[in-house]
């Protein structure tokens, strides 16, 4: 996302929502394919590895450092986010492994100082929520048995 965790009042400006390049599902595998960043090595790796599916979700690439995200804008990528990743996991019936996020790790959002941390407690609460039902059915089971 954006590296500017802080700047110094004066020379503050605030990003948004236009400042990014989103991309959904499969879009996502085009762009970063073939790409020379993480994400694109990670894919490589994950491709000779066939007992690895890759499940693509989204992904939102500053076009540049834009400054503090405004926090509507914040709100909608995370939003989005975490709906493509309850996508992801409802198409797998929660199968899965492990989740592999690419994060920055220096964004600032206006109202979020750990835009990250948000966004990956929101990853733990889809899956969270999907095992309590899990547990749930489980112990309603054991009950009538």
């Amino acid at each position: 996302m954006s590296a500017s965790k802080r700047f110094p009042p004066l020379i503050r400006c605030s990003a948004s929502y236009a400042d990014f390049d989103i991309s959904f599902e499969q879009e996502v595998l085009d762009f970063h394919r073939e790409s020379k960043v993480e994400l694109g090595g990670a894919l490589h790796v994950f491709a000779e590895r066939a007992e690895i599916e890759v499940i693509p979700t989204y992904s939102a690439r500053a076009i540049t450092s834009g400054g503090t995200l405004r926090a509507e804008s914040f709100a909608r990528i995370a939003g989005e986010f975490l709906d493509a990743v309850r996508r992801g996991y409802e198409q797998v019936n929660g199968a899965m492994d492990g989740i592999y996020l690419s994060l920055h790790g220096a964004m600032g959002a206006e109202g979020e100082d750990d835009s990250e941390g948000y966004l990956l407690a929101g990853v733990r609460q889809v899956i969270t929520i999907r095992l309590k039902s899990l547990h749930r059915s489980i112990r309603s089971r054991n009950r009538s048995a």
